[in-house]
């Protein structure tokens, strides 16, 4: 019985260790995600445009390059 108990936690343990290395990918894409953003916007390109290429409004859009959001707050984001 103690070794299912314990195979049970090691299990648990697994999968929040894949849930925390998953959240710091997930960050790790939202920032490189809002770098090209930026990036996009000083090259002239409109909000809206950059917008329908990464499934944000043109406002988030816009809220990302003025430093105002970093993503993370965007309702449906991922």
């Amino acid at each position: 019985m103690a070794d299912v108990i314990k195979q049970a936690e090691q299990q648990r343990e697994a999968v929040l260790e894949e849930a925390a290395a998953a959240s710091e990918q997930h960050r790790a894409w939202r920032d490189e995600r809002n770098r090209l953003i930026i990036q996009a916007s000083a090259l002239n390109i409109s909000h809206r445009r950059i917008a329908s290429y990464v499934g944000l409004s043109d406002v988030w859009v816009g809220k990302i390059v003025k430093g105002e959001s970093d993503g993370e707050d965007v309702p449906g984001s991922v």
